[in-house]
C-alpha cells in the first residue's frame, strides 16, 4: 500500500460515504455511520485488515458521517451553511468567530456533538433568520 494509516482511514470513510449515497440516497440514519461502515466492509475486502475497527462509529470527520447518516438531505444543512457565509443578515466578526467552528468540525471532527458543533451550527442558523425588530 501507498501511504500512511491516517490517509487510509479517510480514504476508507469516503469510500463508505459514496457507497452509502448511491445506495442509500435518503442515508442510514441517526447514528447509522456505523451500520453502514459494517456494511460496506462485509462487501469489500480490504489490503489493511485494521481498518475494519478505526473510525467505525464517527467516519473519519462530521462531513462524511452526515453525508452517510442523512443523504441528500446532509445537502440542504451546507447549503444553508453556505447561504450563512455569504449573507449580510450575521455580521463579519460573527462569521469570523462562528464558522471555523463549523468548518474545522466538518474536515476532522468525530461526531456533531463534539466541540459543540450543533451549538455552534444553532447559533448561526438562529442568528441568520430571526427577525430584526424594525422601529415605526
Amino acid at each position: 500500500y501507498v501511504g500512511s494509516l491516517s490517509s487510509d482511514v479517510f480514504y476508507h470513510a469516503l469510500q463508505v460515504t459514496l457507497k452509502s449515497i448511491f445506495d442509500r440516497p435518503f442515508g442510514w440514519g441517526f447514528q447509522g455511520y456505523e451500520l453502514a461502515f459494517h456494511d460496506y466492509n462485509e462487501r469489500n475486502n480490504y489490503h489493511r485488515r485494521e481498518l475494519g475497527v478505526y473510525n467505525s462509529m464517527d467516519a473519519s470527520n462530521t462531513f462524511f458521517k452526515i453525508i452517510t447518516e442523512f443523504g441528500i438531505i446532509s445537502f440542504f444543512l451546507y447549503s444553508a451553511i453556505f447561504f450563512i457565509l455569504v449573507s449580510n443578515k450575521i455580521s463579519i466578526e460573527n462569521k469570523v468567530f462562528l464558522v471555523p467552528f463549523i468548518v474545522t468540525q466538518s474536515i476532522r471532527g468525530a461526531g456533531y456533538f463534539n466541540a459543540a458543533f450543533i451549538l455552534i451550527l444553532f447559533l448561526l442558523l438562529v442568528i441568520q433568520f430571526k427577525k430584526s425588530k424594525t422601529s415605526k
